[in-house]
């Protein structure tokens, strides 16, 4: 009896140990998905207002251009260090593409990430 007692109690320490694991490993990847999203999103904002200004002060379409392309690099530094968290941790995740037009017509996709359910 004392040893089926043991077993139990053992077994559900695992589980619960188990539990708050796969708890702890979800918890982890929306906060790196949040982060870095919300880092992306701040990109984009810092990067239309940069161009609206130098729009404003005659910057040409190189420049414009230099400058998107600049927010893509970084973009993508940004989301490929969450995805190889992501890809360590195990989880499911989606890149999709929003578009982010700077003017002179220049349009740039960058890439936030989402979690996929099971």
């Amino acid at each position: 009896m004392k040893n089926r007692m043991k077993f139990i109690l053992i077994t559900l320490i695992s589980l619960l140990l188990v539990c708050s694991a796969f708890a702890s490993v979800e918890t982890a990847a929306e906060s790196i998905v949040e982060n870095s999203n919300n880092v992306l999103y701040h990109l984009i904002e810092i990067t239309k207002d940069q161009a609206a200004k130098l729009i404003a002060n005659g910057a040409t379409e190189e420049e414009i251009s230099e400058l998107g392309e600049l927010m893509v690099s970084r973009a993508e530094k940004i989301t490929s260090g969450a995805a190889n968290t992501l890809d360590q941790l195990g989880v499911t995740y989606e890149v999709y593409y929003i578009e982010v037009c700077l003017g002179y017509n220049l349009t740039y996709y960058v890439d936030p990430i989402k979690i996929v359910d099971d």
